[in-house]
């Protein structure tokens, strides 16, 4: 298992960086699907 490179950047869990990255996966599943 790789972490993203936002993650392995900084080295621990930036709530806002995940929300961002959450947001976007769950807009490109709904457009996509």
């Amino acid at each position: 298992f790789k972490n993203p490179p936002i993650i392995q950047e900084s080295g621990r869990f930036e709530p806002a960086e995940l929300a961002v990255e959450q947001a976007y996966l769950l807009e490109e599943a709904s457009t996509t699907a």
